[in-house]
């Protein structure tokens, strides 16, 4: 139980902007899981890992993990985990400036797309930092932006019957409203050159993990859509 608690900790740490004591629960969490021999909770240990060198500013040192934690996922036949090693391996090739990114990103995706609430959002944000064309840009940040709309509408759709759930719900959707806004800036950003890795990526899921910060402007016009996406679906 505590080998398979322990990478979820180390992540946890990470949204609260610990990342000593982040670092320091995920190594024990990967050694603790290698030596007893739970596999799966070594491939979580691994990935947050890599999450963590990349949020950081230690690219340099991901490629190793996202190695160790993608080889335990193949083996397992992880599929939401495969993704999730190839989407970490595609941000540590695009840091270094490695041509691969594009081709990782892509196959990535794919998986992803099979379970697309999982992890999808955060490859298509990769995939609009790596692509080559303004076009593969566009395409990457309108599709993260509907399947988050799709989501919101979700949770607006479980609420309506479930009072007891209210708070999880607006909880849940205040943080994919700021992770919208967050879209919203990153296009403005990447059209113009502003943001740049470290801006992106992780960092946006860090501060969104805080509860008390404030939604941008544009989310009065993304709550419009996402109720509109919502009677959508009812």
């Amino acid at each position: 139980i505590e080998a398979a608690n322990l990478p979820m900790l180390g992540m946890m740490l990470m949204m609260e902007l610990q990342f000593p004591e982040a670092m320091q629960q995920a190594i024990r969490a990967a050694n603790l899981a290698e030596q007893i021999g739970h596999r799966r909770a070594a491939m979580i240990s691994y990935h947050g890992l890599s999450f963590i060198y990349h949020e950081i500013g230690q690219p340099g040192s991901g490629p190793q993990a996202d190695s160790a934690g993608l080889a335990i996922a193949r083996s397992l036949g992880a599929r939401r985990f495969i993704a999730e090693g190839l989407m970490l391996q595609a941000q540590s090739e695009f840091q270094v400036g490695h041509p691969q990114a594009s081709k990782t990103i892509r196959e990535a995706n794919e998986i992803a797309r099979e379970t697309p609430s999982f992890m999808l959002p955060f490859g298509l944000a990769l995939a609009a930092m790596i692509a080559c064309s303004a076009e593969e840009r566009a395409a990457a940040l309108a599709e993260g932006e509907r399947r988050l709309l799709v989501r919101v509408a979700r949770l607006h759709r479980a609420g309506e019957d479930e009072d007891d759930h209210q708070a999880h719900r607006e909880h849940g959707e205040h943080l994919l409203l700021v992770l919208l806004d967050e879209l919203v800036h990153g296009k403005r950003g990447l059209r113009s050159g502003e943001i740049g890795v470290q801006e992106s990526g992780l960092r946006s899921q860090s501060i969104a993990a805080q509860p008390d910060f404030p939604p941008a402007p544009a989310s009065i016009a993304l709550r419009t859509r996402a109720a509109a996406a919502a009677a959508s679906f009812a």
